[in-house]
């Protein structure tokens, strides 16, 4: 049986730290901490996330549930966003009993990388700059240049 839990991220520092864990009952408690902590003094972000951890595979998957950032310089948390189900009456029946659940999220992906830094637009200057040190220090030691 697959084990849920909703986990509340803040984004303080500069970087995102999960604060508080919440089992699956709890859902709208795990939200009204989120919503709270943005209250406090440099939280710039929340965001809740649901980890679904499959004991037979061993694998656990990060949906972000709900969000919400009081800056725009808030970088992405570096989890699945939940897409908007589909009503009952527009959806196909469900086949087995884990679709009947609505544990039907086999096309989201798993946490890849999270916090992760956007590349710096000095890192190419930063290697043409080497090779040049490099190609002028060769020539002082093969004695072309003194």
């Amino acid at each position: 049986m697959k084990e849920v839990v909703y986990a509340v991220y803040r984004h303080q520092g500069g970087r995102w730290t999960r604060d508080r864990s919440f089992p699956s009952e709890q859902r709208e408690e795990a939200k009204k901490a989120a919503e709270a902590l943005l209250t406090r003094q440099g939280v710039l972000g929340v965001n809740l996330v649901e980890e679904t951890f499959n004991p037979t595979t061993g694998e656990t998957k990060e949906v972000s549930v709900w969000s919400k950032s009081g800056a725009t310089a808030v970088p992405a948390l570096g989890v699945a966003v939940r897409k908007e189900r589909e009503s009952p009456a527009e959806a196909a029946p469900a086949q087995s009993d884990d679709e009947a659940k609505g544990d039907d999220d086999e096309d989201v992906p798993v946490l890849v990388q999270r916090g992760a830094k956007p590349q710096s637009s000095a890192a190419p200057f930063l290697v043409v700059f080497k090779l040049m040190a490099a190609g002028i220090a060769a020539l002082f030691v093969s004695g072309l240049i003194s």
